[in-house]
């Protein structure tokens, strides 16, 4: 048995000058919550319930990027349903002297994409 997504984790490789941020709309009671994309950061966040089922405010999207390229890394975990009752760790932080906003004019390749490839669309 294959099992289910259990756990995301998503790193942010770029901080994005305005917007790109990601937001869970469903989030504490349907209020929402936006993370600030910020380079460096971690973010992990269950998938499922404790019973094992699929957790649906889980669902999240990224706001539109105004200024500045958001470009992040993205990992699923899947395991048993039965995974899904552990208890996670509170928080994950890194070094404040890692951990600096990039600015557009530090991103090595600028905005534009390659001839012949377009962005993916999730």
């Amino acid at each position: 048995m294959r099992g289910m997504n259990v756990l995301s984790a998503m790193l942010y490789l770029t901080t994005p000058e305005e917007g790109g941020n990601t937001k869970f709309q469903g989030a504490f009671n349907g209020t929402g919550f936006e993370f600030k994309a910020k380079r460096g950061d971690l973010v992990l966040w269950w998938n499922c319930l404790k019973d094992g089922t699929h957790d649906f405010l889980s669902h999240h999207s990224s706001t539109p990027v105004r200024k500045g390229i958001k470009w992040n890394a993205v990992r699923f975990f899947q395991d048993e349903p039965s995974k899904c009752d552990m208890e996670p760790a509170a928080t994950v932080k890194v070094p404040d002297h890692i951990n600096k906003p990039q600015k557009t004019e530090d991103i090595p390749f600028g905005y534009e994409l390659p001839v012949g490839q377009s962005p993916l669309l999730i």
